[in-house]
């Protein structure tokens, strides 16, 4: 994230990507339940028929010693990579030692340090290990299969732009921190668009977020705002982005914070490499189109007034990024937020709307 790199994202679901379907499957395995992702699964017959399966076995909370069991692979090419969340995901054991070897007949097992939820991963060569991510680590590339404990369930969704959306909800969570709601009286949706709001709840200014489940790869992502995006409060950031880490991501942020002495920036992350940021100042109008074209030898930002095509509508910011850092596809999965920076009170003591009343993304 540019200015303040902190995203806290928790996927459950993992989506089809690389343009083959993989199907999520559920079988009761002792004290949980197994999460595995196959493709083609469904029917009858052995599991293992259906590909790649990985389960935790007999893990307890608290537990430091991590056992399981990998099927449908070779296990001189596959891999376990272990993620312990607490504040965010956590490569185990070690961050330079991520892999745990599978052995001969499927088994495995590794050391974790503490954990609220826990993640073993089974990946192929290709995949290259975070050391933190404050996304849910099933979301990115070269995975095969994973299981969770213990398992949740219950995310809010709402369907915006013909696709579904999960709602973040949690508690002193990035960016920021802030605590994000999931209350239909934080994230809404209607025949207008897409509402998120900041708004005071007792002593608590609750933030909200949305995101989709799983990538779309690489295309041209456009939203548009009814709301003015020229004046916002001091402490609040309003944002589009693409997000699989803070090293892969690409950002439209408008803050008067995060963008100073402007009021809006374009966003490669790292922000921190030269070249990598650029910042502008919004125009004062009631509604702006915004997008990026994400390729694998550029990135192509612009915003206008207005909803209609650019063509036809007055610029008001364009950029063309062009260097090492353009994030592979496959990971990084769309999200709006709304949000206040170091989680500091609006300086207007007054909450905020943005609405959004189109997303569309075009291959």
């Amino acid at each position: 994230m540019s200015g303040d790199s902190f995203r806290s994202i928790e996927v459950v679901d993992f989506a089809a990507r690389a343009g083959r379907l993989l199907s999520v499957c559920f079988t009761a395995i002792g004290v949980g339940t197994m999460l595995s992702l196959c493709a083609g699964c469904g029917g009858g017959g052995d599991q293992a028929s259906h590909g790649p399966t990985i389960t935790i076995v007999g893990l307890k909370p608290g537990d430091s010693e991590v056992h399981g069991t990998a099927r449908g692979i070779d296990p001189t090419t596959a891999k376990v990579v272990l993620y312990a969340k607490t504040d965010q995901w956590y490569v185990q054991p070690f961050t330079d030692a991520p892999f745990t070897t599978i052995a001969a007949d499927g088994s495995w097992h590794n050391s974790t340090h503490p954990w609220t939820h826990l993640v073993a991963l089974l990946v192929d060569a290709t995949y290259q290990p975070v050391n933190t991510s404050v996304r849910h680590p099933a979301s990115a590339a070269g995975i095969l299969a994973w299981d969770e404990f213990p398992v949740r369930t219950g995310e809010r969704t709402v369907r915006f732009a013909d696709r579904t959306w999960i709602v973040k909800s949690g508690d002193l969570a990035g960016p920021g921190p802030n605590y994000f709601s999931d209350s239909p009286e934080s994230v809404s949706v209607d025949a207008t668009g897409l509402h998120l709001t900041i708004r005071q709840s007792g002593d608590r200014w609750l933030t909200s977020e949305v995101f989709l489940p799983g990538s779309l790869g690489f295309g041209t992502y456009r939203f548009t705002v009814a709301s003015p995006l020229d004046h916002l409060d001091a402490n609040t950031v309003f944002a589009g982005f693409v997000y699989e880490s803070a090293s892969r991501e690409i950002d439209i942020e408008f803050s008067p914070f995060l963008a100073q002495p402007q009021n809006a920036q374009y966003v490669v992350q790292p922000f921190t490499v030269a070249g990598n940021i650029v910042r502008f100042d919004m125009a004062d109008a009631a509604m702006t189109t915004h997008e990026f074209e994400w390729r694998a030898d550029h990135i192509a930002f612009r915003s206008w007034i207005g909803a209609d095509d650019p063509t036809t509508t007055t610029p008001i910011f364009s950029w063309t990024y062009t260097g090492s850092n353009i994030p592979p596809p496959g990971g990084g999965a769309m999200h709006f937020n709304l949000w206040l920076f170091g989680g500091k009170a609006p300086v207007s003591g007054s909450g905020t709307r943005i609405d959004i009343t189109d997303f569309r993304f075009t291959p």
